[in-house]
């Protein structure tokens, strides 16, 4: 839900995501916690960026305010030959860039 015209948008985001082994369990944890403080500190929500691919992804099942937006993440690089990561790889996202 938006706020009035004229007032602030209160949200954090989630980055630089790292969780032992990719642990969905590990990380679901951590995002209740983090879930559970700043609702009482009066944020609207948070983001939190993942690749398709990623594991993690399971962390956000069962939260009924759950939204999926897709994006495209490109590589820009001057090298000739840039080394791009594979479809079978997982990489980390800041969601401000989507």
């Amino acid at each position: 839900q938006l706020p009035p015209p004229g007032t602030y948008l209160s949200y954090c985001s989630l980055s630089n995501i790292l969780v032992r082994n990719n642990d969905p369990e590990i990380f679901r944890a951590l995002v209740t916690r983090i879930y559970n403080d700043y609702r009482s500190r009066g944020y609207d929500y948070f983001l939190c960026g993942l690749a398709a691919q990623d594991p993690l992804h399971r962390a956000f099942e069962g939260f009924k305010a759950k939204r999926t937006i897709l994006g495209k993440h490109y590589l820009v690089s001057f090298d000739p030959h840039p080394n791009p990561p594979t479809q079978d790889q997982i990489y980390y996202l800041e969601v401000a860039r989507i």
